[in-house]
């Protein structure tokens, strides 16, 4: 598994640029979108779940369900 840290680049496309936080299950990043020029928030598996049953599963889901959430006030995922 590959260790983020700050100037990693994701799928040729993403900057990290700082860690914004963590919580049970994943760290948050700020990054920079090269095709878009904008900044983004990446959610990352922590990497002591990344080999737990159902821990991907989980964290897919919880992306399913805030992709239809559409509100002024909640942030857009993609």
């Amino acid at each position: 598994m590959r260790v983020l840290k700050e100037g990693t680049r994701l799928a040729d496309r993403y900057a990290l640029i700082r860690r914004l936080g963590a919580g049970g299950m994943s760290d948050v990043w700020l990054a920079g979108d090269r095709q878009t020029d904008a900044p983004v928030v990446l959610k990352f598996l922590s990497m002591e779940l990344a080999d737990v049953a159902g821990s991907k599963a989980l964290l897919h889901k919880e992306w399913r369900i805030g992709s239809r959430m559409m509100h002024p006030h909640i942030a857009r995922v993609f």
